[in-house]
């Protein structure tokens, strides 16, 4: 769908055959690659409602329609590199900073349902 992402990318990864992500959200992920100029792992896009309990995600996590995704974060450094691509490319106006089963992640979403622009840490 992108030059770098794909839907298969961010379907559930809990094998269900459901993946309602947005093509929208895809656009921006390849909008802050293209600035950051180095590969993004997705560890969470689009996820199922029984997933996404199953993770402990929120009620109504951007997730469940396919307007989210989680980026691995390796290193302080690349956390950096990859917010200020996210801030220059303007594709993300709900950003969220912190762990994931022990994994440090950047969530970023295009909900318009939700409040934004915010910038929080879980």
């Amino acid at each position: 769908m992108s030059i770098n992402f794909s839907l298969s990318e961010l379907e559930c990864s809990c094998g269900c055959p459901e993946n309602l992500t947005k093509v929208e959200l895809l656009d921006a992920l390849q909008a802050v690659r293209d600035i950051l100029d180095k590969p993004m792992k997705i560890t969470s896009g689009y996820r199922c409602a029984f997933h996404n309990k199953g993770v402990g995600g929120s009620e109504s996590s951007s997730h469940l329609f396919g307007t989210a995704a989680d980026i691995y974060v390796p290193s302080s450094n690349y956390g950096y590199e990859i917010m200020r691509a996210i801030f220059l490319s303007q594709s993300f106006c709900r950003v969220g900073y912190g762990k994931m089963s022990g994994t440090l992640v950047l969530h970023v979403d295009i909900d318009s349902n939700k409040a934004s622009p915010v910038l929080w840490g879980y």
